[in-house]
């Protein structure tokens, strides 16, 4: 959600955080060079808007949209910095990703109950559970050859 909280009128980054436009001000602003819809989309929703209130909004309305109504910004340094780690760690996680395969299990219905309940109980998800038993499995026929 911190995206969400980048996406603010760029009003107040002008101004100031803690000061405001006046109501003349923000009216000039808004109706200006804004044309058409542009100049009447509301800011986004707060960061405590529920997801399916920031999902029709942004179904709504397009980045290109915002940007004309003014309600972006660009970025500041530690922002940016932010993004950039981020996009890093997606990178090699998803390179990393491509390094790996999948195996799929064939059990009965009853056997996947039991297997579910049991992840269950020990409070871990059934394929992290399935994969640390393939693991350790394999650990103990290598050190066995």
């Amino acid at each position: 959600m911190l995206w969400m909280q980048n996406t603010i009128n760029v009003n107040n980054i002008k101004r100031g955080a803690n000061s405001m436009a006046t109501k003349k001000e923000n009216k000039r602003k808004t109706i200006g060079s804004r044309k058409g819809a542009a100049a009447h989309i509301p800011p986004p929703p707060g960061p405590n808007a529920s997801c399916e209130v920031i999902d029709d909004y942004f179904s709504k309305y397009s980045f290109k949209d915002l940007d004309e109504a003014g309600h972006t910004r660009r970025l500041n340094k530690a922002e940016t910095e932010w993004v950039n780690k981020l996009t890093t760690v997606a990178r090699e996680n998803i390179a990393a990703g491509k390094n790996r395969a999948q195996v799929n299990l064939a059990l009965s219905m009853e056997q996947l109950a039991r297997f579910t309940q049991y992840a269950k109980k020990k409070h871990v998800a059934p394929s992290t559970l399935a994969r640390g038993w393939v693991l350790e499995r394999l650990a103990a026929e290598y050190k066995e050859a």
